[in-house]
């Protein structure tokens, strides 16, 4: 397992102690982007390894938060963690090839995301896009993509 995989990733529980990082996380070296921005709450923060950060967009029908990987990677799970405040529901995971989604695997979460929402999956995949079926803010505090095990 190299190094990295091993470093300190996120802050876990109630008193904002730090975890360990068990799994390699992809979407760390991916470039995240959002359909828009509400303020300074950037795409990047949900992949900074921070929970208590939020990436946020502003209420829009189909908002959506997506990370590109880089190269196409073997998915087993993609890992949601909704905002503090709970902001996040009723929303696809999308995972695909291409960067249209046409090619895309859709993974379904009815009611608010928990911290974490864990959706396995196998399925090839650059790019993973979250994406609010109804209209509201998508707000995350992380999204980690982890690898298919071998």
């Amino acid at each position: 397992m190299p190094a990295d995989a091993l470093t300190v990733a996120a802050r876990a529980g109630a008193h904002g102690a730090r975890a360990e990082q068990l799994r390699p996380d992809l979407a760390r070296a991916g470039t995240a982007s959002q359909s828009c921005t509400d303020g300074a709450a950037d795409a990047a923060y949900a992949t900074d390894g921070d929970t208590s950060t939020d990436t946020r967009t502003l209420s829009e029908p189909g908002a959506w938060w997506q990370v590109d990987l880089g190269e196409a990677r073997r998915v087993g799970q993609v890992e949601v963690w909704n905002n503090t405040s709970m902001t996040t529901a009723d929303f696809d995971v999308k995972i695909a090839r291409t960067a249209d989604f046409a090619d895309a695997t859709t993974l379904h979460v009815t009611g608010r995301s928990l911290r974490p929402t864990l959706l396995d999956t196998d399925a090839e995949a650059r790019y993973i896009r979250i994406k609010l079926t109804g209209t509201g803010r998508l707000a995350l505090a992380h999204v980690l993509v982890h690898p298919a095990r071998t």
